[in-house]
């Protein structure tokens, strides 16, 4: 957390720079549209996004969970906590992520896809479940002509039919 604390501060002198030299930040009217820091979806979702391309995960992670605690709704802050909790290998966490998006979104086939994916990578690494790489391949034959999605679904039907013969 204290990494978290550190990136706020940073983030707080970014903004201060900017405004020394003239670069606007925000098309606030007064002061009272503004959101304390601590009480700011978007602003853990934007720090989320900045730790993650240093290569904190974890904290990445952390600032991804409380945009969603904050804005239950924050798509953009759902999908950033599936992609890096699918990264770090929790996929349980990715899945319940996924499957809220999907059920949000249900004509968005990314969502769709990835949840596949995941279901996937969750058989092959960590539970050999049959039932999720049923899923996985159901999904992914659902997703018709997406990218990718015809050739992961044959090759899941054929890694289900190598194990159940």
């Amino acid at each position: 957390m204290h990494k978290i604390a550190a990136m706020v501060a940073v983030f707080i002198a970014l903004a201060g720079s900017a405004l020394a030299v003239g670069v606007l930040v925000g098309p606030f009217e007064s002061q009272e549209q503004m959101l304390p820091i601590q009480h700011d979806p978007v602003f853990y979702n934007n720090l989320g996004y900045e730790l993650a391309q240093q290569g904190d995960l974890l904290g990445a992670q952390a600032a991804f969970e409380r945009a969603v605690e904050l804005r239950p709704g924050y798509e953009k802050a759902r999908s950033n906590l599936a992609t890096i909790a699918f990264q770090r290998g929790e996929y349980a966490t990715a899945t319940s992520q996924l499957r809220w998006l999907v059920a949000q979104y249900p004509d968005n086939q990314n969502y769709q896809f990835d949840l596949a994916q995941n279901l996937v990578s969750q058989a092959r690494y960590v539970d050999a479940d049959l039932a999720k790489l049923e899923e996985g391949a159901a999904i992914y034959e659902s997703l018709g002509s997406f990218p990718n999605a015809a050739s992961n679904a044959a090759i899941v039907r054929a890694v289900i039919a190598d194990v159940t013969a």
